[in-house]
């Protein structure tokens, strides 16, 4: 009668979600950073506390139902959205309190030099489209990461060809130490000529929209709020009898570092058509390395790391407690990590 008890006491136990260690998992917790201050930006440059999974399987897996929590507590777990991650491959999740997919951004990765008024060979990724007459191009531009020593800059972008100095006028934001100017510029000849450039306009809410009209020769661009109130507006002549490539530049200003940036909101208006980022092409304008576009993903839990003393467990969708991480005591721009498996991050960030 005793073994019997135990027997139904153990069957009990085990069907309750969350508490079964199931067998070895591919789905790894691989690595934690509890307190984030300038290691990883999101796609609104900010810095949430971050959490790591590996596939180390030879299959992707469909997180769909997943749960992750900092707490033994499966009924209070985050639940993964319809989200593959690959073999082989990682996922980073914000642990960010914020319990949100945001879906609606797109990032640009990018290196080059830039797009200068005084370089005469322009070095930058360019999504764009042909437009003949008048055309309404705006952006919203959420995040430009910030690289010590360089003024990486994205922004709307209009030129003559796709030759590397191509007359061109620039409407950008620059993150100069760690803070985001508006900034035009332009090259109304192909003599590399400093030329002029308006004074920067410095942006304290971190996102920028910006704003460029082209109505017969002359563009006018324009800085707004979010509600669309403008906050600075200038105007530069512009051949009228031309077609223009317009879209979005993106520059590292480095030709070795990759830089991300990320916008939302794209819109180009013709006299007869109306476009968004996904109508554009992609190109690589001197550029010493490949460029990207891709739809953001972000996601964020429901729960933020405690970096004294915390542990981060892991739920397939039938419930199955599949991977623990425990960490303790975690300086700034230090993570956590298993040693046995490849980051994509070193141990120290500092």
């Amino acid at each position: 009668m005793k073994e019997k008890f135990k027997l139904i006491f153990f069957l009990l136990i085990f069907s309750i979600p969350g508490f079964y260690l199931s067998a070895e998992s591919p789905l790894k917790i691989n690595e934690v950073m509890a307190t984030n201050a300038r290691t990883l930006y999101d796609d609104s440059y900010k810095t949430p506390d971050w959490i790591e999974l590996f596939n180390i399987g030879e299959q992707a897996i469909n997180l769909k139902g997943f749960r992750i929590y900092d707490k033994l507590d499966y009924n209070k777990a985050w639940i993964f959205p319809d989200t593959i991650i690959k073999p082989k491959s990682f996922i980073t999740l914000y642990a960010s309190a914020w319990d949100t997919v945001v879906s609606n951004k797109f990032n640009i990765e990018s290196n080059g030099a830039g797009v200068h008024h005084y370089e005469f060979y322009d070095s930058f990724s360019f999504l764009y489209r042909k437009v003949y007459g008048d055309f309404v191009a705006k952006v919203t531009v959420h995040s430009v990461r910030y690289i010590p020593g360089r003024d990486a800059h994205c922004g709307l972008h209009i030129r003559e060809s796709l030759d590397s100095n191509s007359r061109f006028v620039g409407y950008y934001v620059m993150n100069q130490n760690d803070n985001p100017f508006y900034w035009l510029t332009y090259r109304d000849s192909t003599h590399p000529i400093a030329k002029y450039q308006f004074p920067k306009f410095e942006n304290h809410n971190k996102t920028c929209f910006l704003k460029i009209r082209r109505h017969g020769e002359w563009i006018y661009k324009y800085a707004t709020d979010e509600e669309g109130y403008v906050l600075e507006e200038n105007k530069i002549w512009f051949p009228e009898d031309i077609p223009v490539y317009v879209g979005l530049a993106a520059a590292s200003n480095d030709d070795e570092i990759v830089n991300k940036f990320s916008f939302s909101n794209f819109e180009l208006l013709t006299e007869t058509n109306k476009y968004t980022w996904q109508d554009l092409g992609f190109i690589d304008i001197n550029t010493s390395k490949k460029g990207r576009i891709y739809k953001s993903k972000e996601m964020h839990t429901n729960f933020a790391l405690n970096k004294s003393n915390d542990a981060v467990y892991l739920w397939d969708d039938k419930g199955n407690l599949v991977d623990t991480l425990r960490f303790s005591n975690m300086a700034a721009d230090v993570s956590s990590r298993r040693s046995k498996y490849y980051s994509l991050f070193p141990k120290s960030y500092t």
